[in-house]
């Protein structure tokens, strides 16, 4: 459809460029196609993964704890490979990040729990015997097993993202990745009472729309909830 569209955009220009049109009304002419929901992960399949992995082994550990990260606070993958001890408040158990690590460039807090607080630290303290064992020098919480920021060993997006991707081809596992998993956030946060304002907010999205295509809002349930408020 969008090349048809370009095809005949291209006519017209023609016939502009010969006189026989005085405006280009056609150039603000757009196409919207509707794509498909992506689906959220299960708890089931998220479960299953969990419970699969080594984690008496370094990468099965840095990844379980990856995973759980991603549930609980919806972070970007790429932002995850990004992590450095300093954006750690054990203190006040939040996790601060700043724009730069962000896709919106904006800084962000968002709370943890106790039990992720535990993990990240077992997780910085196995760290610092990786680093010293590969004579590396670094802050990061992801790192591959020779101590290099995950970040720096696959492109476009990192080691956790490809180990997803390996997992879910072994264990025959439906929709587990990054994106499905932050959706999987996102939907979790609305069946606790938050609002999508909030949501949006946590998932530092620039407008509401997106937000709405990430909890796979149907615009016909939406004008039918609606109506409870006319």
């Amino acid at each position: 459809m969008h090349g048809r569209l370009k095809q005949i955009k291209a006519v017209l220009s023609k016939c502009h460029d010969n006189g026989w049109y005085e405006s280009m009304f056609w150039k603000n002419i757009k196409i919207k196609v509707n794509t498909s929901v992506k689906e959220a992960t299960t708890e089931r399949e998220l479960t299953l993964l969990l419970s699969l992995l080594d984690k008496s082994t370094y990468s099965g550990l840095r990844d379980s704890i990856a995973i759980l990260l991603l549930y609980k606070t919806g972070i970007r993958i790429k932002t995850l490979g990004l992590l450095r001890e300093q954006n750690i408040d054990f203190d006040n158990m939040l996790l601060k990040l700043q724009g730069e690590i962000m896709k919106a460039h904006r800084p962000l807090i968002l709370p943890l729990d106790d039990e992720m607080c535990t993990l990240l630290r077992e997780l910085i303290s196995i760290n610092d015997g990786v680093r010293k064992e590969h004579r590396e020098k670094n802050d990061y919480i992801f790192l591959s097993n020779i101590g290099v920021p995950i970040s720096n060993t696959v492109s476009p997006s990192n080691l956790i993202a490809k180990n997803l991707w390996v997992y879910s081809k072994k264990w025959n596992l439906k929709n587990v990745n990054p994106h499905s998993i932050r959706r999987l956030y996102a939907q979790n946060l609305v069946k606790r009472g938050a609002d999508i304002n909030l949501v949006s907010h946590a998932l530092a999205h620039s407008d509401l729309s997106t937000t709405s295509k990430y909890l796979g809002l149907n615009v016909n349930n939406v004008a039918r909830n609606l109506r409870e408020f006319l």
